[in-house]
């Protein structure tokens, strides 16, 4: 999906360009735009919250239409559950990609060249990941 462009309802599976959703440059510039689209949702922000939004009210019958500042879709997920790259685009999420160092000091792993070798035990997603320091031990709010 181009800039600007739309999501379209349960009967219409598939992406609109701008042009294509009628959107037209206003004579004063091109910093205006001006939309002539209709839609049951409207929904801000491309991201994980936003796509998972926009599915559910589809999937109810609703016409609806994502807008997003980005060009692309995805939203500024970089990591979901803390092991899947989502998008691509982000200046992170390409330093990440091609190994480079992190100058906040996190950790650089390489990618796996085969997702076979990847380990998927819970102690070492809770060991890594999980700060538990600020955990409270009987499950209560601080």
């Amino acid at each position: 999906m181009g800039a600007g462009g739309a999501l379209l309802g349960p009967d219409e599976a598939q992406a609109l360009e701008p042009d294509e959703a009628q959107a037209q440059v206003s004579a004063t510039g091109a910093q205006q735009t001006v939309w002539d689209y209709e839609a049951d949702v409207v929904i801000a922000g491309g991201g994980c919250a936003g796509l998972t939004a926009a599915i559910r009210a589809r999937d109810l019958g609703a016409s609806v239409l994502v807008v997003d500042q980005n060009f692309d879709l995805g939203g500024r997920m970089l990591h979901s559950a803390g092991r899947m790259s989502l998008g691509g685009g982000d200046p992170v999420q390409q330093r990440d990609m091609n190994g480079e160092s992190d100058q906040e000091g996190f950790i650089t792993v390489a990618p796996s060249e085969n997702p076979e070798e990847i380990d998927d035990s819970v102690e070492l997603l809770f060991t890594d990941i999980t700060d538990w320091s600020v955990v409270d031990p009987k499950g209560q709010s601080p």
